[in-house]
């Protein structure tokens, strides 16, 4: 009697079946990351904000707590009102103007956020202007009120990282996720 060599026909068609099953839940998973990255960008994006906004409220305690026009990058006299930062009385990064009046400074507009997180993270390619009118590719500045400002991810809106200048600590956090 000769031994049977191989496998039979339903041993074949039973791995086929459970090969396919797995493939059809387990590739989705490795092939779609689009999310996964859009979240990394945005913490990533959230945690260079945070750190930004901790060495410019550095730089205000070493500069004796000068509530305006504080060169973010420099010093005062050569940067001529380029890399100016105005502060909350907490030492929040709250504008950015070439030339301000305010006698306490506080974000409390949509383009106040807006300069803070393209001068914060050195996202204004303008050396001559206050980068008010610049957009940000990746996110779109709101402001909330009380000195709170939201910033949206433009491909998921849902995606958002906050920045808080009124209150001590300067809070950087995000959401939708």
């Amino acid at each position: 009697m000769a031994k049977p060599q191989g496998f039979t026909l339903i041993e074949l068609v039973i791995v086929i079946v459970l090969l396919g099953t797995l493939g059809a839940i387990a590739l989705p998973k490795f092939f779609d990351n689009t999310e996964n990255a859009q979240i990394a960008v945005v913490k990533n994006i959230a945690g260079s904000l945070r750190a930004g906004v901790k060495i410019a409220q550095a730089k205000w305690r070493v500069s004796n707590e000068q509530r305006s026009n504080l060169a973010l990058v420099g010093d005062s006299v050569s940067s001529n009102f380029i890399s100016m930062v105005d502060y909350s009385p907490f030492g929040c990064p709250v504008q950015h103007w070439r030339v301000n009046t305010e006698t306490n400074p506080s974000a409390n507009n949509a383009t106040d956020c807006r300069t803070v997180f393209l001068f914060t993270l050195n996202r204004c390619n303008s050396s001559a202007t206050d980068c008010g009118g610049a957009q940000d590719e990746e996110f779109e500045a709101f402001y909330l009120g009380g000195g709170s400002c939201e910033y949206r991810y433009r491909p998921n809106p849902d995606y958002r990282i906050r920045y808080d200048s009124g209150s001590e600590n300067c809070s950087v956090t995000t959401s939708g996720f």
